[in-house]
């Protein structure tokens, strides 16, 4: 039995790295063609200048779609880097990603049984949308990580500010919090880029990040706002997203400008999770080819963690494929988990 296993995991590594090869093909025939320029070359050697021009190309194109068709970006996003992302940002989370897989795995499931089960507490009646999320996060915190204790209070008190917010105001919580989900990349980025350059450039991505809020918050592209928009006709129908996000007003405008930062945000964030935070841990210069991405992984995580992953992702991606309604449910039941976890764990202890 063991045997099988063994031989069941060499092939599997091997069709991955099969696969990493043939993609790493095409990424060196594409940079070939792209860094002709020696002012593109100069920028792509450097990690602190690949970021931070890429967040701001990003900005630049990302911010007039999320205006045009915030449809597109709350769905194409998603599905193409959603589970994904969740496995880069795993990496970085706790302090010991390999032995903590299983646990958060275990939370995770827990988490998403208990809210679909809809128990409700003596006196208390069911739980608001979002509260098993960071009761569990808590819980995970706790175990997972060695704390102090002035950070163990710390994190008992910021689960129960949130459930106090929740239980008082329980979709503008949850508006706040995916908003919120979007920032703790760039705050975790921070935290993690060592000392000189590379923290710099995390820290003027930030500042970018924070104009474009205001920007937006207070008006200044409302004429990029298309004309249906204010008549609540949102494009792709995402009226009950922006809603969502802005639950507390009753001016369409500002649904509109909070789903635009919202998705705005996400696209962004992903990339942060799954570029920028591991390169910036990174003792070299240059990107990760896909082999690195996918050894760096194995090594973070354990062969079996990571084919479980990959299946789990795949799985993933086809029920959004087949049904799109319920593809997008659980992705956002395991989401908005995420989201709570990430913000919790910038409590650990340093490392």
């Amino acid at each position: 039995m063991k045997i099988d296993e063994e031989l069941s995991s060499f092939y599997t590594e091997e069709v991955i790295i099969q696969l990493t090869k043939t993609l790493d093909y095409w990424r060196a025939s594409l940079l070939r063609l792209t860094l002709r320029s020696q002012t593109l070359r100069e920028i792509y050697q450097w990690s602190h200048l690949r970021h931070s021009s890429a967040l701001f190309l990003q900005t630049l194109i990302y911010l007039p779609l999320a205006f045009a068709r915030p449809d597109l970006l709350l769905v194409f996003g998603p599905l193409i880097f959603g589970y994904t992302h969740l496995i880069a940002s795993f990496r970085f989370t706790p302090t010991h990603a390999q032995r903590s897989f299983w646990t958060l795995a275990l939370v995770t499931a827990v988490c998403i049984a208990l809210h679909l089960s809809q128990i409700t507490l003596p006196t208390l009646g069911q739980l608001p949308f979002g509260s098993w999320q960071m009761l569990c996060a808590t819980f995970a915190l706790i175990i997972v990580e060695p704390l102090n204790w002035p950070r163990r209070w710390l994190a008992l008190g910021v689960c129960a500010l949130f459930l106090r917010l929740t239980w008082q105001q329980p979709l503008v919580s949850v508006g706040g919090m995916l908003l919120l989900h979007n920032w703790v990349a760039f705050l975790t980025w921070i935290k993690l880029a060592p000392a000189g350059k590379r923290k710099q450039a995390a820290l003027l991505s930030t500042c970018l990040f924070l104009v474009v809020h205001l920007l937006v918050l207070f008006g200044f592209f409302d004429t990029w706002i298309p004309r249906e928009a204010h008549g609540v006709n949102f494009p792709g129908q995402s009226q009950r997203t922006a809603w969502l996000m802005a639950s507390w007003s009753e001016d369409p405008l500002v649904w509109y400008r909070m789903l635009v930062l919202y998705v705005f945000g996400l696209a962004l964030h992903y990339y942060i999770w799954l570029k920028a935070i591991p390169e910036s841990q990174s003792p070299y210069e240059h990107p990760h080819s896909f082999r690195m991405v996918f050894t760096k992984l194995k090594a973070d995580l354990g062969l079996k963690a990571f084919v479980f992953t990959l299946l789990l992702t795949t799985l993933g991606m086809s029920l959004w494929l087949i049904d799109r309604s319920l593809g997008a449910r659980v992705y956002f039941e395991v989401a908005l988990l995420h989201g709570a976890v990430e913000l919790m764990f910038l409590i650990k202890n340093k490392s």
